[in-house]
């Protein structure tokens, strides 16, 4: 990150500047999101274990060298889930030339599903897998 060796003062006019230029009401308040079901947390877990999430991810199984991701035990300090839904169906449209992977959720049966092979935890799930993987990642 680049130093710019501004004053206390200085940084929260910029601060206010930004605030005002957002539009977003202060402070921000989370969403209630359901809490996940057993059953849906271990269908949250394989799928993320299947897609091999966490060897790019912190917080994985990746050795040190091959974490080129950010550690998803942070999300929910972090991101809001509306962002992380478009994130997770799309990252392309958020950030052009991401490392990660585009594709990985495909709208069938009016939701997202995921599109390579599903793990045999999630047959007969009939709610949103994006969804399902927001609602896992703000309570990881």
């Amino acid at each position: 990150m680049p130093t710019f060796f501004l004053t206390d003062e200085e940084v929260q006019k910029l601060v206010r500047f930004f605030n005002a230029m957002a539009r977003q009401p202060l402070p921000y308040m989370a969403p209630k999101m359901d809490r996940l079901s057993g059953s849906e947390l271990a269908m949250a877990q394989s799928a993320i274990t299947a897609s091999d999430c966490l060897k790019c991810h912190a917080g994985g199984t990746g050795s040190a060298a091959q974490v080129i991701a950010p550690d998803l035990r942070m999300a929910k300090h972090r991101l809001r889930p509306d962002w992380i839904r478009r994130w997770l169906v799309d990252p392309s449209q958020i950030m052009p030339g991401t490392r990660m992977p585009s594709g990985l959720f495909v709208w069938r049966n009016n939701r997202w599903e995921i599109a390579g092979k599903m793990p045999a935890s999630m047959a007969g799930f009939s709610g949103d897998h994006a969804d399902l993987f927001v609602r896992y990642l703000m309570q990881y």
